[in-house]
């Protein structure tokens, strides 16, 4: 039987009188607007959750409901506040942008972005939403220039609805330095090369490099992605402990980098003190070598030659002592028998490098001594 009428109800509000639809008629649909507001602007079905249902009127009067279903009305969008930075604050660098967001009918937030005047810097797909509705943006500074801009979040929630929260702030872009080469506590000596790297939005206007306390400056060269290069004469300087000090100006500030080296440009002192030049020698012998340095000396190089000038022995000694005992077997690393002429070179080397050699002549004879009787 073909009803009189079809209605759809909202609990016990008529929302409205279905329609036929030409095509079949026992199907019916109606346009629900649910935004309509009332006489006083108020919107007569606020978003929420709703079950509605569908009446048919009979012609006998009889009144059939259907199954009700479960719909959302999200005409509202989602609030959003930002949190942190606040109005008119100055931000430098990596910032977080601290959003809160949410909908007033408990709707999943999926979507929120980041706009920094108009230009789309970060957008991040929520697959679920946090408990206190907190939510964090990466903002990096140093991509911009400094300036006043607008910061703007917007929400997107699960129907569709786009909140939005805007501030104004201050980008203040520091530029950064750092010591690329030598190492902290390295030993210079001579031209040193010194590196640094500088991160700045803004154009660099000067890179210098002054030695503590020593007022002079040295201006950098440009090698390009931010790499700034300085050839320091450390002979300039006495010797020592020092302390370089890097600095930048961009964009009306400057930032500055330390760091500790030692200046050496004084070799190392080295005397062997045994065996002595022109002195005959058999079996085992003991060289002695004595060294020193301002610094400490870092490697000892003995090396030993035969007559024909051919190296047949090298002993390294790292951070030999002031005074080095080495025990040489002249019969296994060196004359076999043989009498011949020998050499020593001993090398004292420093921490920057610097070298320092002696040396010894001698004569070595193992040969058996021939004794007669009478």
């Amino acid at each position: 039987q073909k009803p009189q009428s079809v209605s759809f109800w909202r609990a016990s509000i008529k929302i409205a009188d279905g329609v036929s639809v030409p095509e079949a008629s026992d199907i019916y649909k109606y346009s629900w607007l649910t935004n309509e507001k009332g006489s006083r602007g108020n919107p007569l079905a606020p978003d929420g959750w709703y079950n509605i249902r569908a009446q048919a009127q009979l012609i006998n009067g009889v009144k059939i409901d259907s199954p009700s279903k479960v719909v959302i009305i999200a005409n509202d969008p989602p609030l959003v506040e930002i949190k942190k930075p606040v109005d008119n604050d100055e931000i430098s660098g990596l910032v977080k942008v601290e959003v809160k967001a949410f909908s007033k009918i408990n709707l999943p937030i999926t979507i929120l972005t980041l706009r920094v005047d108009g230009v789309l810097e970060r957008k991040i797909y929520l697959q679920t939403n946090s408990v206190d509705n907190i939510y964090y943006l990466n903002l990096v500074t140093t991509n911009y220039s400094n300036g006043i801009r607008e910061l703007k979040v917007e929400a997107t929630d699960y129907a569709g609805n786009i909140g939005t929260d805007s501030i104004n702030v201050k980008f203040v872009t520091r530029p950064t330095i750092e010591f690329v080469s030598p190492p902290e506590g390295a030993y210079l000596k001579r031209m040193a090369i010194v590196e640094v790297k500088v991160v700045s939005s803004d154009p660099i206007d000067q890179v210098s490099l002054s030695v503590k306390p020593f007022s002079a400056a040295l201006s950098g060269v440009a090698l390009g992605g931010g790499i700034y290069r300085f050839n320091l004469d450390t002979t300039s300087y006495p010797d020592g402990e020092k302390e370089l000090i890097a600095k930048v100006l961009s964009g009306g500030f400057t930032a500055q980098a330390k760091r500790k080296v030692f200046f050496d440009n004084t070799a190392p002192s080295i005397t062997i003190a045994n065996p002595l030049n022109g002195q005959t020698l058999a079996g085992i012998v003991r060289v002695t070598v004595n060294t020193s340095d301002n610094f400490g000396v870092e490697k000892l190089v003995l090396k030993f030659f035969n007559s024909d000038n051919n190296q047949i022995l090298e002993k390294i000694f790292n951070r030999p002592l002031a005074v080095q005992n080495y025990d040489w077997d002249t019969v296994r690393f060196g004359g076999s028998g043989l009498d011949g002429k020998f050499s020593i070179i001993a090398e004292a080397i420093d921490k920057a490098g610097n070298k320092k050699p002696a040396s010894r002549q001698f004569r070595v004879n193992n040969r058996p001594r021939v004794v007669s009787f009478n």
